[in-house]
């Protein structure tokens, strides 16, 4: 009886210092902001020696010792994809005095830096999926394909191995599809009537899941309405942005003319795993810039029935957009010229 009470009382005391030392020591961690492509090399880079990588941050580690003396101690990470273990190291025992701040920038250069975290051909073919293989080799992606990846964070006593304290950072990665579809100035060709546009420097916008778009504007110069006239033309602007709109500028290129119709693609440029960059182009559009007949009659209206002198009307040389009651609802951003004609001319 009384071996089984010392055995019984030694066991609450371990159990007693392992809880006292868990809560001298303690590890945060947590995803910063919300990443939607992670390239490999900025996991692999947690490691000392490895370059390359985005430079993004994407999540902190913060470890603390609350003792008030310097202690040794380690620091583990595992990282995993879909509950499979991808790469794990442990760096060297370090003295850890009060909190330090790490996140995946810096610590591949710190003295926390994991030993061993690298990624075998075998786990590279659980990143990829095991679907690419480049020279008889299981080829590392260079982004990190969709799924649920985790990082376990550990800290270890720096002469035991024991665990302090442990935390998980989890990011979910859908990853970009290319997906695009055009809003406006606009619509699919074939649509009648042509949506006509008040102005000369158009704003565009669409919808679209990638980090880079390209966006192409033609003027259909023939006049046929037919796409592939135009298409392998010099175009009247084509550049790169990196959100999904586009304010034409007023200086810088070719000027849109009043009367002309017009053409419009996006290009959704994404980075998939192992295949780099690649591009989806969405369905054109096509608009035509209203001409100075209804501009001039809108300019006789609000002189005529509104008694605005003709020296300010004289200043506007194009409509963007209107604000007020039509048909009994207010609207707040009507572009359609002709709607704002019908209303001042009849009221509604």
């Amino acid at each position: 009886m009384m071996r089984y009470m010392k055995t019984t009382v030694l066991v609450l005391m371990a159990m007693f210092v392992a809880q006292v030392a868990a809560a001298q020591f303690s590890i945060q961690c947590g995803v910063t902001g919300n990443p939607q492509v992670v390239y490999t090399a900025d996991i692999l880079r947690l490691a000392q020696n490895v370059s390359g990588g985005s430079g993004q941050r994407l999540f902190f580690i913060r470890l603390t010792n609350n003792t008030g003396a310097s202690r040794q101690a380690k620091l583990q990470l595992a990282f995993s994809k879909d509950g499979q273990l991808v790469a794990q190291g442990t760096s060297t025992s370090n003295p850890l005095a009060g909190t330090v701040e790490l996140d995946n920038n810096n610590i591949g250069t710190s003295i926390w830096s994991p030993t061993g975290f690298t990624i075998s051909e075998a786990q590279a073919q659980i990143l990829s999926g095991g679907n690419t293989v480049l020279g008889g080799t299981q080829a590392i992606p260079t982004v990190l394909p969709a799924g649920t990846y985790t990082l376990l964070c550990t800290l270890l006593d720096g002469t035991t191995n024991a665990e302090l304290a442990q935390c998980v950072i989890t990011i979910i990665l859908t990853n970009p599809t290319g997906f695009v579809s055009l809003i406006s100035p606009g619509a699919a060709i074939g649509t009648t009537p042509i949506e006509v546009v008040y102005t000369t420097t158009p704003f565009f916008l669409w919808q679209g899941d990638a980090r880079r778009y390209e966006i192409t504007v033609w003027e259909d110069a023939r006049g046929t309405g037919n796409f592939n006239d135009v298409v392998n033309t010099i175009p009247h602007i084509r550049q790169e942005v990196s959100s999904p709109s586009f304010q034409y500028p007023t200086a810088g290129a070719r000027l849109m003319e009043k009367g002309k119709r017009y053409f419009w693609r996006i290009r959704s440029i994404f980075e998939a795993a192992i295949r780099g960059d690649q591009a989806v182009e969405s369905q054109p559009f096509m608009f035509e810039i209203a001409g100075d007949d209804k501009l001039a009659e809108l300019k006789k209206i609000l002189n005529e029935r509104y008694s605005i002198p003709q020296d300010q009307l004289d200043n506007i040389v194009s409509f963007i957009r209107f604000r007020g009651l039509v048909n009994g609802v207010l609207e707040e951003n009507n572009a359609n010229l002709e709607t704002l004609i019908r209303v001042l001319k009849t009221g509604k």
